[in-house]
């Protein structure tokens, strides 16, 4: 786990925009509120507080709000603690990123600014953050992307709270991000608090409708558009995606791993700070009512870090949060990422309720075996092995080297055993590990191959034969064939992949098609398969081919 020790702050409660799902908006815009907050510290208020948690060990301020750019200190704390050696990441809505503000930005050398969208389109955005946010925020960050690209040191990203009323949306993403030039996308899920709390029915989705919508947009356009992505659920679900789709699936660990009131605190724009948000949350309010931790006023302008850390406040949750026993929920006894997770201990205080996306994912952590099990593998032609160095080459280029028993003997039997099935029976025995955590890691491992162009996996598909429509003339013309149907009056005319089909479909059925595909064109199976299958349907559709019986 990371020990870089982080302070989250609301630098201000102004925000130019009233979000419909603003979880901080009962805090900072609700006069009525209990929580209503009507100061904010001064200049020198917000500095001597860098210049406090600097000297406590702290190296990160992640500025929020309100709207971080409103505040009329922002650049002067942040040039003061770059100057102190701190890392600054800002969360903002971008709408006030001017080309002044983007100067300051990158003058100042901001690690990462990140821009809040809420849609991939302005009717979608707008109905969320507000009438024209989708059309500034986007030019802004391309403006921000254009000018900071001579430098290269500013990170950039787009957040993206994932709810029902964009979930459509989320498919567009990926292209969006690639073409506004962000680093990352960082997905989050709706935060049931403020305005969020108010238009519940609205916004709040089901977790395995999130996963479902998350994985049919990574499969379908992370993979086309792969910029990273960096999602705030659980680890086991990340890497799943990560490991079927060879895309760059994140999480951070100090959302998984509860870092809470130790390595990340939260402050408030009137110097109020907490060992974490979730006092705000319902799930917190309960707590606090059960007397699972006792909330105090604590204020950086009054109170040194040592007495905050040291109060009843702290010790009380921190009390309940490392006596919560992660491995006693159902969900995670035995998984092997108990050292980096932490599902939050009020949540699942009472140990009996499933983790929703690593329930979904063990579903599809069994599938992913099952979808293989019986693949034909085959190395490809531009492998090769060095026995002394226990590495594999790609075109003479080092891809992988073996650093543990297991996939080298995997990568061993993978020259006299033709599937992933046949390989789990030779290993069930040898080692001591559940059948369905040994499955999954050789799915895992024969995708990671496969991804690489190391191996190709061929799905066996029924037998089926072709023939060519009789009264047709065939010309080939160097890799292009020219087809005259007689019959018709009607050319075609193919080439690359679909002239290599057509040259073979006399000659094999559909799985050799495929793999003679797949082997000359060097791409993965489910690739030729979607190639060759898509290119027959078209012949069949102009009745240039007929389907022969299998005998």
């Amino acid at each position: 786990m990371s020990t870089v020790r982080s302070l989250h702050w609301d630098i201000t409660k102004k925000c130019n925009l009233r979000c419909k799902h603003c979880y901080n908006a009962e805090k900072y815009f609700n006069i009525d509120s209990d929580d209503y907050i009507s100061e904010e510290m001064d200049l020198e208020q917000c500095l001597n507080t860098v210049r406090s948690f600097s000297e406590a060990g702290f190296k990160h301020i992640h500025f929020l709000g309100g709207e971080p750019l409103m505040s009329p200190y922002i650049y002067d704390t942040t040039e003061y603690a770059k100057k102190l050696g701190m890392t600054i990441t800002i969360n903002s809505n971008a709408c006030l990123l001017d080309s002044a503000a983007q100067k300051k930005l990158i003058d100042l050398k901001v690690d990462q600014f990140a821009a809040s969208l809420d849609g991939c389109s302005a009717s979608v955005n707008d109905a969320i953050r507000g009438s024209g946010t989708f059309e500034r925020i986007v030019s802004n960050m391309k403006a921000f992307n254009e000018l900071k690209s001579a430098t290269g040191y500013t990170e950039t990203a787009l957040v993206f709270t994932l709810t029902k009323a964009n979930m459509k949306d989320l498919m567009l993403l990926p292209a969006l991000a690639e073409d506004i030039g962000v680093d990352l996308i960082v997905l989050t899920t709706f935060i049931e608090s403020g305005q969020g709390k108010e238009h519940r029915d609205v916004f709040d989705i089901n977790i395995e409708d999130v996963c479902d919508a998350v994985e049919n947009m990574v499969s379908s356009e992370l993979v086309r558009h792969p910029v990273p992505l960096q999602i705030d659920m659980r680890p086991r679900f990340c890497q799943y995606l990560s490991a079927k789709y060879k895309v760059p699936v994140l999480y951070n660990v100090k959302n998984t791993l509860c870092s809470a009131g130790e390595n990340v605190l939260y402050l408030e724009a009137d110097g109020n700070i907490h060992p974490c948000l979730i006092f705000q949350l319902e799930s917190g309010k309960k707590a606090l009512k059960n007397n699972i931790f006792k909330k105090q006023q604590l204020n950086v302008i009054s109170d040194s870090i040592t007495d905050i850390q040291s109060s009843q406040y702290w010790n009380t949750f921190l009390d309940a949060k490392n006596n919560f026993e992660t491995a006693k929920i159902p969900t995670c006894k035995e998984c092997e990422y108990l050292g980096e997770c932490q599902p939050c201990f009020l949540d699942y205080s009472g140990y009996n309720i499933p983790v929703s996306e690593c329930e979904w994912t063990k579903r599809k952590e069994r599938a992913l075996f099952d979808d293989i099990k019986d693949n034909k593998i085959y190395i490809a032609d531009s492998v090769t092995f060095d026995e002394s160095d226990k590495t594999i080459y790609v075109d003479d280029e080092a891809v992988i080297t073996f650093n543990n028993d297991i996939s080298f003997e995997i990568w061993e039997l993978l020259s006299s055993h033709e599937n992933a099935a046949s390989i789990f029976e030779n290993l069930k025995n040898e080692y001591d590990i559940a059948e369905e955590k040994l499955q999954y890691d050789i799915a895992v491992y024969l995708y990671m191959l496969n991804n690489n162009g190391i191996i190709h996996m061929f799905e066996q598909r029924p037998e089926q034969c072709y023939a060519l429509k009789a009264d047709l003339v065939c010309e080939h013309i160097g890799d292009e064939v020219v087809v005259f149907d007689t019959g018709k009056q009607q050319f075609y005319e193919f080439h690359g992949i679909a002239n290599s089909i057509w040259n073979n479909i006399e000659k094999m059925n559909l799985n050799d098609t495929i793999e003679s595909v797949c082997k000359e064109y060097d791409i993965d199976m489910k690739t030729a398969s979607d190639d060759v299958c898509i290119f027959l349907c078209d012949l069949l559709k102009k009745e240039l081919i007929f389907k022969v019986e299998v005998i």
